[in-house]
């Protein structure tokens, strides 16, 4: 094999020789007789692709509809064409010794294995490389992994999907695109990832890593190491910088002897704007507290009005804070009118985001599960690949949010759970400017403007008092305000389900009626049969309960039914009701405390039933699970 010379200090490296496979089949089973009808094979190595080939493939069988409106191959197109028998050898031959790449690799490579065999031909022993496994690894934010999907995303040319050789040639260009993607990542965040990669399907885990000594620049800049993490700097997060600094060409109004920027340059306000921003400029000015309410048609403008209005606020009043009515509207804002407020003044603007704690990545979990995959004789491959895929995102992330990240990357739950001050306190103090969430919090005096939605506005209020916000001195800006009773509504609302109470309550006498009756449990001791007594008095104590609260809501809705019929203010009465029912559902979920208590009980008596009286270990697993899966 060729050698070429690593310019980036990694020693000479082998020219490698790929064969990228693709095949169109009848159907996905091998054993429930589809067969191959098309095959597309690029060769390919290091350094670009070399040939391609095509062959038609008769399979002896019709071809299902399905299949057809897929790949758009039909029985008159493969009429005329060779049998798999007889392609077999020329296939083989351009197949060669290569390694076979292939996008999921394992139905290619098993499919076409299978089928040579059936003709007499010895299974395929090419070493294999797959792509899926490859992207899900480097490319953590994609949404899709489907070769059509990320082809057209990241600019390679799938004319026609489902076609092989067109799937074929796509998948080529993205193992070339896979390579240059490591070519781009900093050798030390690649090392730290290469133990986790031995688990990748066929010889993938080992060609990344050859790739890797062969090519990965040795240079980290834009990294910080901190932990087990190479995390990405932190540059202007939460900073929006106009055009243009200064005001030479700005526009104002005078607002009784105060100066109003209303526009600069080709960003200026409509007659409808100035009028809304005036009016708030001048509710703003007063020195008393008040309410002011801003009625305005959709696509007016209004959200830059009331921004312009309240950033150019007097400067004894602090603390601006904006709730939108959805998280999607509150990324708008800050991407859109915040940006051409920064224009109109000229200046640079400093936001914060404030969202739930569960959006943001909380690296002290995730550092504890890096300690327990690396700390596992057996590594499980979907936990070391999922850990990897985060330490490379992280290598990127500017904001830790996992929204962020493709939705397969959330198997784990690896959120921030740090609503309060002294929580946020600790994680700045291990993480600095990486505790994601808690820097959020932190940079809140140095803000011009706090952005946040109505949930965590209804849910946060004291976490936001602590911090210094809505403070009499402060502005509170509550966009799509009407839909605020809703939101205050979904807060208070609960949902508790009596259906799966009472199936649990049957499984669990069921269960200590089968603990008393088996034969073995003439060897228990006394305080065995006292365990008994007491877990059967306290099913009978729960249940007592249950009923007595559902006799209540019973009564409870009676009442609001007939009270509600009789109320003019039907609005405001359902939303005291819903906060009345909070209370209810306080009561039922210390039932269900109790139940699961109860439950974690006779799984210590199973235990004890073994210790006892020695039946089976298999008997005694499927008491445990019936215990487990009632546990809420």
């Amino acid at each position: 094999m060729a050698k070429r010379r690593n310019c980036n200090g990694g020693g000479t490296s082998v020219i490698r020789r790929y064969a990228v496979v693709d095949i169109e089949t009848t159907g996905p089973s091998f054993k429930e007789g589809d067969k191959i009808i098309q095959i597309g094979l690029v060769q390919l190595s290091d350094q670009g692709i070399e040939a391609e080939y095509s062959w038609d493939v008769q399979p002896g069988q019709k071809i299902p509809p399905r299949i057809v409106d897929l790949t758009g191959i039909t029985d008159r197109q493969l009429a005329q064409a060779p049998t798999l028998r007889e392609i077999a050898d020329d296939f083989l031959d351009k197949l060669g010794d290569r390694i076979l790449v292939a996008h999921n690799i394992n139905f290619d490579y098993k499919f076409l294995s299978r089928s040579l065999e059936k003709l007499g031909y010895p299974p395929l022993s090419n070493e294999g490389i797959d792509t899926v496994e490859l992207i899900r690894l480097l490319y953590p934010c994609d949404q899709s992994y489907k070769l059509g999907d990320f082809a057209e995303k990241h600019g390679i040319n799938l004319v026609h999907a489902h076609t092989a050789l067109d799937d074929a040639r796509a998948t080529a260009q993205l193992l070339l695109l896979i390579q240059e993607r490591i070519k781009s990542l900093p050798y030390d965040l690649l090392q730290t990832i290469q133990p986790l990669t031995t688990t990748m399907i066929r010889q993938t885990g080992l060609y990344f890593n050859a790739w890797v000594e062969d090519w990965a620049p040795r240079t980290r800049e834009g990294l910080v190491k901190k932990g087990p993490f190479y995390l990405a700097e932190q540059k202007g997060q939460g900073l929006v910088f106009p055009k243009q600094f200064g005001q030479d060409q700005a526009d104002f109004v005078d607002l009784g002897g105060r100066p109003l920027c209303i526009g600069q340059g080709d960003c200026q306000l409509s007659p409808l704007q100035l009028a809304m921003c005036r009016d708030l400029s001048q509710f703003f000015d007063q020195d008393k507290s008040g309410l002011a309410c801003l009625d305005a048609p959709a696509g007016s403008g209004k959200s830059l009005a009331y921004l312009l209005a309240a950033l150019q606020a007097p400067a004894g009043q602090s603390n601006l804070v904006l709730a939108t009515s959805t998280r999607l509207l509150q990324d708008r804002l800050a991407q859109e009118s915040l940006q051409q407020a920064a224009d109109i003044l000229g200046r640079p603007l400093r936001y914060v985001q404030l969202k739930s704690s569960r959006h943001y990545i909380d690296l002290s979990a995730l550092a504890a599960f890096h300690e327990e995959v690396l700390a596992s004789k057996q590594v499980k491959k979907r936990d070391a690949l999922l850990l990897a895929a985060l330490m490379i995102w992280l290598a990127q992330s500017q904001t830790g949010l996992l929204v962020e990240l493709n939705p397969g990357l959330l198997t784990k739950d690896f959120s921030c759970k740090q609503p309060t001050k002294a929580a946020c306190d600790q994680a700045l103090s291990k993480w600095s400017d990486h505790a994601y969430y808690a820097r959020e919090w932190e940079a809140i005096p140095e803000a011009d403007l706090v952005l946040t939605n109505q949930a965590f506005l209804c849910q946060h209020q004291k976490d936001l008092e602590d911090w210094g916000l809505l403070s009499s001195s402060g502005l509170l800006l509550v966009d799509e305000s009407h839909q605020l009773l809703d939101t205050l509504q979904a807060q208070a609302t609960a949902s508790w389900s009596t259906q799966a109470f009472e199936n649990q309550h049957k499984h669990l006498q069921k269960l200590l009626a089968n603990l008393i009756h088996f034969p073995e449990a003439y060897q228990f001791s006394g305080q065995s049969f006292d365990d008994l007594y007491q877990s059967s008095q306290l099913i009978q104590d729960v249940w007592q309960t249950f009923d007595q609260v559902m006799a209540y809501l019973e009564e409870h809705y009676r009442k609001l039914v007939y009270y509600k019929q009789q109320s003019d203010h039907k609005d405001s009465f359902m939303l005291k009701a819903a906060f009345q029912a909070a209370d209810l559902y306080s009561q039922l979920k210390a039932v269900q405390a109790q139940v699961n208590d109860l439950s974690k009980s006779l799984q210590q008596l199973c235990r004890a039933v073994q210790v006892k009286s020695g039946f089976s270990s298999q008997r005694l697993d499927q008491l445990q699970a019936t215990v487990r899966s009632q546990q809420v």
